[in-house]
């Protein structure tokens, strides 16, 4: 992956500067089947803003639950996106489709 790293890569870089994408409602932090994407490229790319724009209640230091229409919502900005923002969210999507099949949320758990 050229933006998101598993949990095994996370921990290894001895980091806790990533946004970590959990399946399901929070269950505590670094959960072996997370992805995280680094604080720095979340901030470059303006994720945030992006985000903001589809879930008003975003939370860069909290905790935010994303449905599938939310997620559905995010997809369709895509034509709107900076580039970076279209590779992260396309980087994230088999992740997230992984876990609608079992999930009906998945969380974003800020810094």
């Amino acid at each position: 992956m050229e933006y998101l790293v598993t949990e095994s890569q996370r921990k290894a870089s001895r980091s806790t500067c990533y946004i970590e994408f959990q399946k399901g409602q929070y269950h505590g932090c670094w959960q072996e089947d997370s992805v995280s994407l680094h604080d720095d490229l979340w901030t470059q790319n303006h994720l945030s803003v992006l985000f903001g724009r589809v879930l008003p209640d975003f939370d860069f230091y909290g905790i935010t639950t994303v449905n599938a229409a939310q997620w559905e919502e995010l997809l369709g900005l895509v034509r709107e996106c900076e580039p970076g923002q279209g590779a992260i969210l396309a980087e994230l999507a088999p992740w997230v489709e992984d876990c609608f099949r079992e999930h009906e949320v998945f969380t974003i758990i800020g810094m």
